[in-house]
C-alpha cells in the first residue's frame, strides 16, 4: 500500500489556501493527508525549485498549490457533473484565484495606499458575486457544492473576518447568505 499524500503547509496565519485543500479532501471520506508545517524559510531539497506552499506530496509525485491539490483530492461531483459545470466551477475557481484573492490581499495587507482601491476591487468581485446568486442559489454551480463554492467561500474567509464589518456586507445579501451556509457544511472546520 502506498504511503498516504502529506500536505505541506506555510505556518498559520497562511492557512486560507490549505482549508481549501483540506475541505475538498473532506467531501471525499477518503482519510485526508498527513499535514506537516514548513517554517518560513525552510530550503528545497537539493536539486529541486523553490516550492511554493501549499504543496502537495503523493506517491506519484508532488503537485505545487491549492488548486491542483484540491482536484486531485476532491471527489469527482465537486469537479462538475458534466463538460459545462465543469467550466462553470474552472470559471468560479479562475474568477477567486485572480480578482478575489488579489482584491482580498489587497484590502487586508497591501501597501497603505492601495487598500481603498483592494477594497473598491473587493467590493465590485462581491458585486459580480451577488449579481449572481440573488436569485436565491444554493451554490455556485449545479444543484450542490462544487470546488467553486469551496475555493470562493476560502477566498472570502479573510475579508469577512478581517475587513468587511456587516454594514459593508449589506449590499450582499445573496452572498452573505450563501457564504455563511457554505461555511455551515460539515466538511468545513467551524
Amino acid at each position: 500500500m502506498p504511503p498516504p499524500p502529506v500536505l505541506l503547509l506555510p505556518p498559520p496565519p497562511g492557512d486560507a489556501p490549505a482549508l481549501r485543500v483540506l475541505i475538498a479532501a473532506r467531501f471525499s471520506g477518503d482519510p485526508p493527508p498527513a499535514l506537516q508545517r514548513v517554517p518560513p524559510g525552510t530550503p528545497a531539497p537539493p536539486g529541486t525549485p523553490p516550492q511554493p506552499l501549499p504543496l502537495l506530496r503523493s506517491p506519484g509525485g508532488a503537485l505545487l498549490g491549492p488548486g491542483a491539490a484540491a482536484l486531485l483530492l476532491s471527489p469527482p461531483r465537486l469537479r462538475g457533473r458534466d463538460p459545462r459545470e465543469a467550466a462553470l466551477v474552472r470559471q468560479w475557481v479562475a474568477f477567486a484565484e485572480g480578482d478575489l484573492a488579489t482584491a482580498a490581499a489587497v484590502a487586508m495587507g497591501g501597501p497603505k495606499q492601495a487598500r481603498p482601491r483592494g477594497l473598491q476591487e473587493l467590493l465590485r468581485a462581491l458585486g459580480a458575486l451577488e449579481s449572481h446568486l440573488s436569485s436565491g442559489r444554493s451554490f455556485l454551480v449545479g444543484d450542490g457544492v462544487t470546488l467553486a463554492d469551496v475555493t470562493v467561500v476560502c477566498a472570502l474567509l479573510g475579508p469577512f473576518t478581517q475587513v468587511l464589518d456587516a454594514p459593508s456586507r449589506a449590499p450582499f445579501p445573496g452572498v452573505s447568505r450563501w457564504f455563511l451556509s457554505c461555511a455551515r457544511l460539515p466538511q468545513c472546520p467551524q
